[in-house]
């Protein structure tokens, strides 16, 4: 489940982004900001549904409407239609300290 906590005011002019429903997401030691505005799924990494589960996976995109999906401890291939894209992770930030 996803819970708004508040807004973020971030200049993505700095990183040479041009996103039109962005949103901002914290999740462990990293913070993403995920273009919502993308719905075909392609390579790389995403928030996606699966099963209710939402959480962020890197995706490979393979022959036939199949993908590879893959997060630190587990990948798996599935059809594209057996996964929700959520959207696209435009930019990561990793906490260093």
């Amino acid at each position: 489940m996803l819970d708004e906590l508040g807004f973020v005011n971030l200049d993505v002019s700095l990183f040479g982004l041009k996103l039109i429903k962005p949103f901002y997401l914290e999740k462990g030691t990293s913070s993403y900001l995920i273009e919502e505005d993308v719905k075909t799924i392609g390579n790389g990494d995403w928030l996606l549904d699966i099963d209710g589960n939402k959480d962020i996976y890197t995706v490979s995109r393979l022959p036939g409407n199949r993908i590879k999906v893959s997060c630190d401890i587990s990948s798996f291939e599935c059809s594209a239609s057996d996964v929700t894209p959520i959207g696209i992770v435009a930019l990561t930030i990793k906490k260093s300290i």
